[in-house]
C-alpha cells in the first residue's frame, strides 16, 4: 500500500511532467497561482507537498484534467473512480476506499 508521502511524491512528479509537456515554467505557474517562484520550486522538488486546494488551479493552468495530476503510476482506474480524498460516499470509510485504490 502506498503511503501519503509516496502519493504526494507521485503527484509532484505528475505536476512536473505535465507542466513540462505543456511548456509551463515554474515562474508561469507561480504567477497563475499567486505564489512566489521559490514556493513553487519547493513543491516541484517535493520539499513541500501540493495542497489539495491548489491542484485544481495547477491543472487549469497546465491545461490537463485534475485527475491526470492525481493519477498513480501503473494503476488502472475504473471510469469515474476518484482518488480516496474525493470519493467518500455514504457508508464508505477511508479504509474501504483505500483498499479499493490499492
Amino acid at each position: 500500500m502506498m503511503t501519503i508521502e509516496g502519493y504526494a511524491a507521485e503527484v509532484c512528479r505528475n505536476v512536473r511532467a505535465e507542466a513540462a509537456r505543456a511548456g509551463i515554467r515554474q515562474a508561469d505557474l507561480a504567477r497563475a497561482l499567486g505564489m512566489t517562484t521559490p514556493k513553487v520550486n519547493r513543491r516541484y522538488r517535493g520539499q513541500i507537498p501540493w495542497q489539495l486546494d491548489e491542484l485544481p488551479r495547477v491543472a487549469a493552468t497546465i491545461g490537463v484534467p485534475l485527475e491526470q495530476l492525481l493519477q498513480r503510476e501503473g494503476v488502472a482506474r475504473l471510469e469515474g473512480f476518484e482518488p480516496p480524498t474525493f470519493c467518500l460516499g455514504v457508508g464508505e470509510t477511508l479504509a474501504t476506499v483505500t483498499e479499493l485504490a490499492a
